[in-house]
């Protein structure tokens, strides 16, 4: 107890847990972005307007997603 030991190995799981949870959010964040920018090709006309359909009840551009 008094090296501090138990401590560094809470800190060790704490940095573990965040090593999992930290790229999950990042993905989220790129899975939406990515179909934002697939939408908004889409429309200008660079891409087929295929894309760019909205999805009734949720109103996202559920195929770029």
């Amino acid at each position: 107890m008094a090296t501090g030991i138990p401590i560094l190995m809470g800190l060790a799981i704490l940095l573990l847990i965040d090593a999992v949870v930290s790229p999950a959010g990042t993905l989220a964040v790129y899975v939406g972005t990515s179909g934002r920018n697939i939408y908004g090709m889409s429309r200008v006309g660079y891409i087929p307007e295929f894309f760019s359909r909205i999805h009734r009840r949720f109103q996202t551009p559920w195929i770029a997603l």
